[in-house]
């Protein structure tokens, strides 16, 4: 069986960008969710109880313009494509070093260059497979505030995470 490669660190990550997310007028009225392993994708977004959009979430520790492509998993990418029927679509969230920025997903045929790639830093041979370059330009830049979690948000987190329960990041206003 494949190793799980998700942290507290990355948890961390990923509550830490919906929080500040939702600070912004566009996307303060979701709730994001973590769904579980088997979409295959992130997080589910609803506007009240209506799951309208779905995404995926991506940290990068570098410069968002340090490569002229974002590399994806074909896998991962062709999930999100299929989500992309719904009412508010499908994103790609990227956290950078410096910035952050969103992509909608087309609803259409896969647009980008395919090739092997992936990593090779935790000796996985299963990192290795079909991948897509997604431009930089394709990108929107979110000029969002970023707020790490407080030690009494990562204790929580990290309680979850060993109860193997899902997060949710709420609606502006709420904690």
């Amino acid at each position: 069986m494949r190793p799980m490669y998700e942290s507290l660190h990355t948890a961390i990550d990923e509550v830490e960008f919906f929080r500040d997310l939702r600070e912004q007028d566009e996307w303060q009225q979701y709730t994001v969710s973590k769904l579980p392993i088997g979409y295959e994708i992130e997080c589910a977004m609803a506007t009240g109880k209506a799951i309208t959009a779905f995404c995926e979430f991506k940290r990068r520790h570098v410069q968002m313009d340090k490569y002229p492509t974002l590399i994806l998993s074909l896998r991962k990418y062709k999930q999100l494509v299929s989500y992309s029927w719904c009412e508010d679509g499908a994103y790609l969230f990227v956290r950078w070093n410096d910035k952050d920025g969103v992509h909608r997903i087309p609803s259409k045929a896969i647009e980008y260059d395919i090739e092997w790639g992936g990593r090779i830093d935790r000796g996985d041979w299963q990192d290795n497979e079909p991948v897509v370059h997604i431009p930089i330009s394709d990108f929107g830049v979110l000029p969002l505030e970023r707020e790490r979690l407080a030690s009494s948000g990562r204790e929580k987190l990290m309680r979850l995470l060993d109860r193997k329960l899902p997060w949710t990041v709420g609606p502006r206003g709420s904690r």
